[in-house]
């Protein structure tokens, strides 16, 4: 089964490749002709959604008869391609793509997410954990590029990374956590510009420290009853 998998998942990624070649070949695009290959995993274009489409739909037909996990992964990577170069190819060129690339990247992230808790519900976690990955990557990856304007702003995405880290523990993932932790890190670096001239800041951002030593303590501690529970059974 691994072997099989491996190989079909190596032919998968192969697909893009042989989709430009014959779009290339026949002159299809549906603006002007796209660049070199290579530049398909660096640029945003909007040529490139019939080749992510046609990887989309074999990669799909391939893991319904293959129940191989990490093709999972490479569909979430090709969802995540499409829904930047269809914004590229939709979107009106005046208008910002970058925003519009943020809400793409959240809401696909949101529902990967999603779809990740219910897999790991119905106990499929090798699968729900690709889910999750590319889940909350993605939905940080679009708040974190986000152009906020205000401090309001500034706070409210600290609260969602605060939140993040409340999910780690509730649904015990870690992956929660590191970027929950990352986005905080974050905001204390907006902070540390903010208030680059105060001395107290330096006050401020050691009780933030101490919170966050008592928090992770406190979310250990809660943790054993659990653990010993489970050593008892």
């Amino acid at each position: 089964m691994l072997p099989g998998g491996a190989l079909c998942s190596l032919g998968v990624v192969m697909i893009p490749l042989i989709v430009y070649s014959l779009q290339n070949t026949m002159n299809w695009w549906p603006t002007s002709p796209a660049t070199n290959y290579t530049s398909f995993y660096r640029w945003i274009n909007g040529n490139w959604v019939p080749m992510e489409i046609c990887t989309l739909a074999i990669a799909s037909l391939v893991f319904y008869f293959i129940r191989f996990p990490i093709l999972t992964a490479l569909i979430y990577f090709v969802l995540t391609f499409i829904a930047m170069d269809a914004v590229h190819l939709l979107a009106d060129p005046k208008s910002d793509y970058w925003r519009y690339y943020c809400i793409a990247s959240i809401t696909i992230g949101t529902l990967l997410s999603t779809l990740a808790f219910t897999l790991c519900r119905k106990d499929l976690k090798d699968f729900g954990f690709w889910s999750y990955l590319f889940g909350v990557f993605l939905c940080w990856s679009g708040l974190t590029g986000w152009d906020i304007q205000t401090e309001l702003g500034y706070f409210t995405y600290f609260l969602i990374n605060f939140a993040f880290i409340l999910l780690a523990n509730l649904f015990h993932r870690k992956i929660f956590m590191v970027f929950g932790s990352l986005g905080i890190i974050c905001y204390i670096g907006h902070l540390a510009y903010v208030f680059r001239d105060s001395l107290m800041f330096s006050y401020v951002l050691g009780a933030i420290g101490f919170f966050i030593i008592m928090l992770a303590a406190l979310l250990m501690r809660s943790k054993k009853p659990r653990i010993r529970i489970l050593a008892d059974r």
